[in-house]
């Protein structure tokens, strides 16, 4: 590989060629070629600081629905993060009907929306979890 030349992993195995500008090896000194590669260096830095950073979060809740009734269980992200992703489990699952599983927007925070129905025709004990991942950014409705 030519001295002028660098390869840099990024994100997602990604690997892209970056060529500091076209000088010939032989002609740059050593201290030449360090500042080179901490310019580069410092560019692969602020890459590092953009990257996509997902957080994952979960909330878990105890529930006792009487026959029919519905438990609406949402989790929002963080000021500063919109939601990229979600879902939900339940312990016994058979007890209880998943009736909207989606993310939402509320004018100010995103998040994950599970509504948890009862069908059953006796009271249902069940623990809930509710999980959502977020990034940094800004969401909004259309």
């Amino acid at each position: 590989m030519k001295a002028s030349q660098l390869i840099v992993p990024l994100l997602l195995n990604t690997v892209f060629l970056v060529s500091p500008p076209m000088v010939d090896a032989q002609d740059q000194s050593e201290s030449s070629v360090r500042a080179t590669l901490r310019s580069l260096q410092a560019q692969i830095d602020e890459l590092h600081k953009s990257q996509f950073e997902v957080v994952f979060r979960d909330e878990s809740r105890h529930l006792v629905l009487a026959p029919g009734e519905t438990a609406v269980f949402a989790v929002t992200c963080q000021d500063g993060e919109v939601v990229v992703a979600g879902g939900y489990n339940s312990s016994p699952p058979e007890l209880l009907q998943i009736v909207l599983n989606t993310p939402f927007f509320d004018g100010v925070h995103s998040g994950w929306r599970v509504d948890f129905h009862n069908h059953t025709d006796t009271e249902a004990t069940v623990d809930t979890r509710v999980t959502l991942s977020c990034t940094k950014g800004v969401g909004r409705g259309t």
